[in-house]
């Protein structure tokens, strides 16, 4: 495809299109999810709005575009009339030029609207943290259903038991795509964009968007000294506090973006905080030493043993065909592959490393019990990291079974689970239950130290932290009250009869 020419008249496209998809190119070639969800959504909005045809309702462009190449004129004719800006939020999309430069366009024809939100993403797989630029957007993913808020749209097309969820979905957006369009239409660009002169909104060093408002000035805080004025100094007019402009509800009854998000999980350091406080409690309860601390052979709650129910891609090709996850050993793993090619037990010893604890990693042996009954004795951690496979393997399924069956009260399990991992997910209903075999106790459990669907490297970190963090607190808490070789022995209370 040659560079067309720009600057043309938008004569193209007789009728606005109400929604521009706009989406990566290794997202659309990922299986049929993308294509099929494009196809339903067409329907659903031509349905609603009563337009004649579906294929002209929404545009999706399937080009192929070379690196350096420009935008045919029917995209760029697309692009500039259409209604309703739909992006497909993935890793990949945030990393596609593409892509920020058609959000730039849309971004720019936003700007004399005061607001108005008609950029819709779309949640195709979890994004935590997401990008800068997606989060001051405050769009309420929550309105379009929780499953999807949490797990993204791809996995509601992959499953078919999400059927419901992913219809209320469809419904939800196409209804907000044709109230937007009909009843607060953006204006039509007259001129096509250029796309050499369009830059990246996801490139660096991007300036603010226009949707965004600029920060008010920070007021100064309560023990700031009231400004004087030098003498003969030109005065400078005191700053205005900034005041809520009044929320917008007239007579269109447009939906706005509400600003409502969940309440996010505590962080890292918080639960180092709350570990660091429990500890210092314990060490001063009255007329009691804490026994839980390091011992001469270097044991102790500031050591953790990191055990990894995990096998090789070969043992593992009699189960399941997508084998790029695995090497040739156990401590190979790197379930978050390809966005996160980190192997899991680098990243587990590089968090006990940044809580200056001492780690050691092994595979899932028959011969747990030794290892826990040690732990135990010398007040160390154990945590367990599963891949979800191996629960339908032996031995790992057997001594899965020995550990659950103990019931240890200060050991961990952390479960990685990735939404892109196709096969996966797909077999998710089997996993899982294969794993409630293998770890009943564990799974009733309610508290932080069992985490199923572990989704990013970043959930892994927080969820390390926050397990470790309270193993060491409950070694703390129930090992002060024991009586070291310095502590006198409490005298037998004497029971003396009338």
């Amino acid at each position: 495809m040659g560079v067309r020419p720009f600057g043309r008249v938008l004569t193209l496209m007789t009728r606005p299109p109400y929604l521009f998809l706009s989406y990566a190119r290794a997202d659309f070639n990922d299986g049929p999810y993308l294509k099929r969800f494009f196809t339903d959504l067409r329907h659903e909005v031509r349905t609603r709005c009563g337009h004649p045809s579906a294929e002209e309702v929404g545009f999706l462009d399937t080009s192929s575009i070379q690196a350096g190449q420009a935008w045919s004129d029917e995209l760029a004719n697309a692009l500039g009339k259409c209604r309703t800006f739909v992006a497909i939020c993935s890793r990949t999309f945030f990393t596609s030029e593409y892509c920020g430069r058609e959000w730039q366009v849309f971004s720019d024809r936003l700007r004399a609207t005061a607001g108005l939100p008609a950029l819709l993403p779309v949640i195709w797989t979890p994004l935590r943290p997401p990008p800068t630029i997606l989060a001051r957007l405050q769009y309420n993913h929550e309105d379009l259903g929780a499953c999807y808020a949490e797990n993204g749209l791809r996995y509601l097309l992959q499953l078919n038991r999400n059927h419901d969820e992913y219809q209320e979905f469809l419904v939800a957006l196409a209804e907000r795509i044709v109230h937007l369009a009909e009843e607060s239409p953006l204006p039509a660009m007259t001129k096509a964009p250029d796309f050499h002169l369009v830059r990246n909104a996801f490139g660096p060093a991007a300036p603010p968007d226009p949707q965004e408002p600029p920060d008010p000035p920070d007021p100064p805080g309560p023990s700031a000294p009231p400004t004087t004025p030098t003498p003969g100094a030109p005065s400078s007019p005191q700053p205005v506090p900034p005041t809520s402009p009044p929320e917008r509800d007239d007579a269109r009854d447009i939906p706005r973006m509400a600003d409502r998000t969940r309440a996010p999980r505590p962080g890292p350091d918080f639960w180092i905080g709350r570990s660091r406080e429990l500890q210092r409690t314990a060490a001063q309860a009255p007329g009691h030493k804490v026994a839980a601390t390091s011992d001469p052979e270097g044991g102790g709650p500031k050591r953790v043993t990191f055990v990894f129910a995990v096998t090789s891609a070969r043992t593992l090709s009699a189960l399941r065909q997508q084998l790029d996850y695995y090497g040739n050993d156990f401590d190979d793993w790197a379930p978050y592959h390809p966005h996160f090619q980190q192997r899991v037990c680098i990243a587990a010893q590089a968090v006990a490393a940044s809580q200056e604890m001492a780690s050691s990693i092994m595979p899932l042996r028959a011969e747990i019990t030794e290892l826990l009954e040690r732990s135990r004795e010398r007040n160390e951690i154990v945590v367990f990291v599963v891949d979800v496979w191996t629960a339908k393997l032996e031995p790992f399924r057997t001594a899965l079974i020995e550990y659950d069956r103990r019931n240890e009260p200060t050991t961990g399990v952390l479960v990685p689970w990735n939404p892109d991992d196709v096969e996966t997910v797909e077999n998710a209903t089997e996993l899982r239950a294969a794993l409630a075999e293998a770890l009943p106790n564990n799974m009733v459990r309610r508290d932080t130290l069992f985490r199923m669907d572990i989704a990013s490297p970043e959930e892994f970190t927080t969820a390390l932290v926050q397990l470790l963090a309270d193993s060491q607190a409950r070694i703390f808490s129930s090992r002060a009250s024991l009586r070291t070789r310095d502590t006198p022995a409490r005298r037998r209370p004497l029971l003396q009869g009338p």
